[in-house]
């Protein structure tokens, strides 16, 4: 039974439409013209014509009957003849009670068939909630990673759905690498880079002879002059040999004199002087400069080197870090070159040079972790749509991680509920076959009994009993046809009038109701729609159309029958009023605009 009508953008109804709600069994459209009634009609005729109207339920069991204008033009065509309405003959008891029998079982089925597609409905409601869920659990791991990994997610970064899938997708197929977030960003900043260039790898600086010189022997050893000079022992009490040799300088310019007491200074003494500061004193002094001397090239090599590497830095090197270390290299640097200098004045003292090698070691390591990076990053830009494949491969493996406990929850609940639908189709599936099997037997029942001729007999009396003589039913040549034929046996064609159509085709509607158009579903449950039945009927004929359909309204109120539910449009305009017609009388309206009525108005007008 239809509970609910929506109608809306057909006809004259607007974009919001109108609804027709809380239907009964019997219910009355009545109106002004042009105010929708046979748009009602057609949409229950052809709901799949109607993509924008709504009839709930969408699907029945019972069979739709709508007389309307539709009906005559397509049912009386003087190019066509009627199709027949077989009907249950009289003839075989038996029969006719194994189609009751049937009919009960077909009930009784289809009200199983219900109440499984009901819990199916249930179940995959639950289903659908589930996938909902899913699919907002899995967004919020997109909206988590969307800035470091968007491009791993392009296509997909607008539709929760289509993410959804792709993480389903991923899940059953993905075998990649399961790599930390910290390393999947980094390396999203090269592979997913709109500026992929390469960057420097930095040569390592060359500080070994720096630290060679550290520990040359020169350094800690005292050089001092000729012990066996009759002067050594002196000087080496006092100590003072540096001093010596730096006031013998000052011995040449002072014509044999003492620079410091101005005492004439004999050969003997200038000589020990000599003496005392021989070749091997000389040669100590002279491999001190060159020490020296290659100090300073050498640090100044190196300090030019950090230079260049901080001034060119790629972007794995830490700069700041590597600019204090390069100050700390070069503040011992510049203390050991104060050393040697000291040492070069004071060739006597034993000085020991400060260490850079730990200085040393931690910038080859900042280069060094700085350089791997770098030749990675290179590898990636070299590759680079493999690795954008492998990377986008990484993402999803890491996001599945993430994501692992609510996946594997999905999963569980899923499983369940696509086996209680599978077990739900299955039932189904088999009561549909059980109903298939019952129709196929009930219409074989059918047709062994069935016949047109009933019809005609009935349709024949009718028409006799209101003095319409002049035209009646007969077989047509064709098997299951109707033809119309006057009283000499020849057809009509279009020479009704439209009084004489108007009856004849709502008798033929009426019976129609009572058999069917095939010799099988005579007892099929059905939805009846009349709209209007009484234009052009003269007060007679409008009497017998009214009774007739009030036999169809008692029946359905009593449950007898296969008629379930009906749709009237009982209107006729008369001397500006509107007369509501249906059960033999007529009653008085002023109602311009389209109404429909419920079991309150059918109580009223059964009284």
């Amino acid at each position: 039974m239809i509970r609910e009508i929506h109608i809306c953008d057909e006809a004259s109804y607007s974009s919001e439409g109108a609804k027709l709600s809380g239907l009964a069994k019997v219910n009355y459209v009545y109106g002004a013209n042009g105010s929708g009634k046979t748009t009602i009609s057609r949409v229950i005729a052809n709901p799949s014509n109607y993509s924008s109207c709504i009839i709930n339920p969408r699907e029945t069991s019972c069979q739709t009957f709508v007389y309307n204008r539709d009906f005559v033009k397509d049912h009386f065509n003087p190019d066509k003849k009627l199709k027949g309405i077989f009907t249950l003959g009289d003839g075989n008891d038996q029969i006719i009670e194994s189609i009751d029998d049937k009919k009960a079982i077909e009930t009784r089925l289809l009200s199983d068939k219900e109440k499984l597609t009901g819990s199916l409905t249930a179940e995959r409601d639950k289903e659908a909630a589930l996938e909902k869920e899913f699919e907002d659990y899995c967004w919020e791991f997109k909206k988590k990673y969307d800035e470091s990994f968007k491009d791993a997610f392009t296509g997909l970064r607008n539709s929760a759905s289509k993410f959804k899938e792709r993480f389903l997708q991923e899940a059953l197929t993905n075998n990649s690498e399961l790599i930390s977030h910290e390393k999947l960003v980094e390396k999203a900043k090269t592979v997913f880079s709109d500026n992929q260039t390469k960057e420097l790898i930095h040569p390592l600086p060359d500080a070994s002879n720096l630290i060679k010189i550290e520990s040359l022997d020169a350094l800690a050893k005292k050089i001092i002059g000729k012990r066996d000079v009759d002067i050594a022992s002196m000087i080496e009490r006092l100590g003072n040999s540096d001093w010596v040799k730096e006031g013998r300088q000052y011995l040449k310019g002072t014509d044999d004199h003492c620079p410091f007491c101005q005492q004439e200074i004999n050969a003997a003494f200038a000589k020990s002087l000599e003496e005392y500061f021989d070749d091997n004193f000389e040669n100590g002094v002279s491999e001190l400069r060159t020490i020296a001397t290659n100090y300073e090239a050498y640090s100044s090599s190196i300090i030019a080197q950090m230079n260049d590497i901080l001034a060119k830095a790629n972007r794995f090197l830490d700069a700041t870090a590597f600019k204090q270390l390069c100050d700390a290299l070069e503040t011992k640097i510049k203390a050991n070159k104060m050393h040697l200098g000291q040492k070069l004045k004071e060739p006597s003292t034993i000085i020991a040079l400060e260490a850079i090698n730990e200085i040393i070691s931690h910038i080859y390591e900042l280069i060094s972790g700085a350089n791997q990076k770098a030749s990675e990053h290179n590898r990636l830009i070299d590759n680079i749509s493999s690795e954008k494949k492998s990377l986008i491969g990484c993402v999803w493996r890491f996001v599945l991680s993430e994501a692992n406990i609510g996946y594997t929850a999905y999963q569980q609940k899923s499983t369940d509920l696509k086996r209680a639908i599978q077990g739900i189709e299955a039932k189904l599936s088999a009561k549909e076959q059980d109903i298939k099997n019952n129709t196929d037997q009930l219409q074989a029942l059918e047709r062994s009994i069935t016949s047109v001729q009933p019809t005609i007999d009935k349709i024949n009396g009718l028409l006799g009993s209101f003095g319409f003589t002049n035209f009646k039913l007969a077989k047509a040549e064709k098997e299951g046809f109707y033809q119309i034929i006057r009283g000499d046996g020849v057809d009509v064609g279009d020479t009704l009038s439209e009084g004489e159509k108007s009856f004849i085709t709502f008798l033929y509607f009426y019976h129609l109701l009572k058999g069917s158009s095939t010799e099988s579903g005579t007892v099929s449950d059905r939805i009846v729609v009349i709209d209007d039945p009484v234009s052009s009927l003269d007060s007679d004929v409008l009497f017998i159309v009214s009774n007739l359909i009030k036999g169809l309204i008692r029946d359905i109120h009593k449950n007898i029958g296969h008629i379930k539910q009906v749709f009237i449009r009982p209107v006729a305009k008369v001397g500006g009023n509107w007369a509501r017609v249906g059960l033999g009388r007529m009653s008085w309206v002023q109602k311009p605009a389209m109404r429909l009525t419920m079991p309150a108005m059918e109580e009223n007008l059964a009284a």
